[in-house]
């Protein structure tokens, strides 16, 4: 798990018997929400930053290796709310981010992010209608493609479904 807010930003997963705790994050509010196992035995966590990044709440990936120290962290974001939910590693070793994409005044839409195996921004597209959507869970299809799961305020008999 990676933070919550102020100095309190943790991750501490129970694996097999062996117990660690890590810390990432700043002085400032970032929280995780996703993690997967790599290929190369490390971790990936996805979540939000509001430490780096523009300093609005930004899509914030940690690299780890296996005993949890950090390799690397990417953000994405603008000057809107960015929320990483979900994160998985592809067959090609990069990544691939589900979450929730918002701008001030505006509805939010889902927010879907490809990187590199190293975190790069490779490719970045949103869904969503003209009420809030957002996405929670990702998984790759036999076909190559992507299903998605989350929520919609755009579509459906009306309310959230």
């Amino acid at each position: 798990m990676m933070g919550c807010d102020d100095t309190v930003d943790s991750w501490d997963p129970i694996l097999d018997d062996t117990t660690f705790y890590k810390v990432f994050g700043g002085d400032r509010e970032d929280y995780g929400f996703s993690v997967d196992v790599t290929k190369d035995g490390g971790y990936i966590l996805a979540g939000f930053s509001t430490t780096y990044g523009n300093g609005s709440w930004d899509v914030w990936i940690v690299k780890t290796d296996s005993k949890g120290n950090g390799e690397w962290h990417r953000t994405f974001g603008t000057n809107g709310k960015e929320v990483a939910f979900q994160i998985n590693e592809m067959a090609d070793g990069g990544y691939v981010i589900l979450g929730e994409h918002g701008v001030s005044g505006k509805a939010g839409d889902i927010l879907f992010i490809q990187t590199d195996k190293e975190g790069y921004h490779q490719n970045q597209v949103t869904y969503g209608g003209t009420a809030n959507d957002g996405g929670r869970q990702i998984i790759s299809t036999s076909d190559g493609g992507y299903a998605i799961i989350g929520y919609t305020y755009s579509y459906g008999g009306g309310g959230r479904d």
